[in-house]
Order: C-alpha cells, then structure tokens, then sequence
C-alpha cells in the first residue's frame, strides 16, 4: 500500500538558505546483531525472561556485512510490554531496516500559512543543486581556445557555465558556445569556468520535530524515509515479509 503523503516541498515553499542535509556517519549505519529481550508468559506459571537474536543474511549487502559471524550485538529490552517472540523478532527487524536503509536527515525552513503537518508526517521533498565537478573545469585564452580536463564537443545551443576573469573580481554566469575547440565571443576570453549540471533529488522524508516561530516560521527536522517506485515503505516491506528469507532468527 502506498503512503499517504501529506505535503510536497521545493524551492518555492523552502525559505532560502535554511534546507540543510545531514548523512549519518558509517558508525550510525554499521551492521549489527539485535539481541531482544523480553518477556515469556506460560498459563498458571510466573512469566519468565526470553531472548531473542535476529541478524540480517540477505545475499545483497543489504542487511549484512562482511564477517556477519563478528557482529557487533546491541540490546533491546522489551521486558514492560512484549511478551511474545513474533513481537519481539518485529521489532529487531525494524531497527535492522531502519539501520539499513535510512541515510540521512534534513532540516528547513517553511511558512505556517497553508501547512497541516505534524510528527510522523510523510512529506516528499524536491531539490536542485549544483555540485562542483573538478572535470567541468578548464579554462578559455585570450585567443578563444578552450582547454578543459573533459572533451567539449561542438555545442551550437551551448554550455551552461559559471566563469571568473582574472582581475574582475565578480562571479558571473553564461553560455559558451564551442566550435572546434574554440569560444568566438570575446565576452568569454581569458576565463576559468565550471561547467554547471543541476542534479535534482526527490525523496520521502518522515517529520521528527517542529518548531514554530512567533513570526510564522516553522522549523522542520525530517528524517529519510526509503521507499520503492510505487511509493511504498522499503522497510515495512522488509518487516512484514511473509518468510524469514534473509533473516537468522535464534531463541
């Protein structure tokens, strides 16, 4: 079943400047063995504790690591409220896929007017960045030759750059037009440029936290929520698979 997406953001409802992304470090996403505990209730009998291991073997990385035999092992204790295994083995698998999948967090800002979102809302977020890219540099002479790290062929609609002359001192942005290794517009002689490439990122995102300001601001801290092409959940897919394939699972 695909989610229910409460709000679209872009760069026309994201104040400028405020979208941040922020990834997780390897340690945050290392592989690791769930160890839960929690607790066995038997008829007539006092309940008693129980554990349960539960790690990923999934062939494709996804779940595991190299050397899954030296997991690192973290603890769950469920003891207060679960007392089942098949809730119990739930619940190592969600942190598991939460593990696996999630790769990072955003926090932006946004106006209050039109917005009816809260924690746990699914959202999806569109944006366009510039990366720079060291083999889109290269530079053009006094005589129009082009020397550029990447091959540029003849582009009669031209290239999208971002340019500097030496000794002016501003950042401008243009098009070049190539032919045979040559930029006839002395508009562009004697530059280093960059050619630009916008690369755009369309994600789901779950809301953490939000924060409202006194001028109509709101602050809002959403983590990644990974989903397939029919917009459904890659980790309930993994939770509530119908087998144990690509699971160990050990009372």
């Amino acid at each position: 079943m695909a989610l229910l997406l409460e709000h679209y953001f872009t760069a026309g409802n994201i104040l400028e400047d405020s979208y941040k992304i922020e990834y997780l470090g390897a340690e945050e996403r290392r592989a690791f063995k769930a160890v839960v505990r929690y607790r066995q209730e038997r008829a007539n009998q006092l309940p008693e504790e129980a554990v349960v291991e539960v790690k990923g073997i999934d062939g494709d990385g996804i779940y595991s690591s190299p050397g899954t035999s030296q997991l690192p092992q973290e603890e769950f204790d469920l003891t207060q409220f679960c007392t089942s295994k098949d809730h119990a083995v739930l619940v190592a698998k969600y942190f598991l896929a939460l593990r696996a999948y999630v790769t990072h967090t955003i926090n932006f800002s946004t106006t209050a007017e039109g917005l009816n979102i809260g924690a746990g809302s699914f959202i999806k977020v569109t944006t366009e960045a510039t990366p720079y890219n060291s083999a889109n540099t290269g530079t053009v002479d006094g005589t129009g030759a082009v020397t550029s790290v990447r091959d540029m062929p003849d582009n009669s609609e031209g290239y999208p750059i971002t340019y500097f002359r030496s000794g002016d001192g501003e950042i401008e942005t243009g098009t070049l037009i190539v032919s045979n290794d040559r930029v006839e517009d002395s508009t562009y002689h004697n530059i280093l440029f960059t050619v630009t490439a916008s690369e755009v990122s369309q994600n789901i995102y779950v809301v953490e936290q939000l924060t409202f300001s006194q001028d109509g601001i709101v602050d809002i801290v959403a983590s990644e929520y990974p989903c397939d092409s029919g917009q459904r959940s890659k980790i309930v897919s993994a939770v509530l698979s119908l087998d144990d394939a690509g699971w160990s699972v050990q009372s």
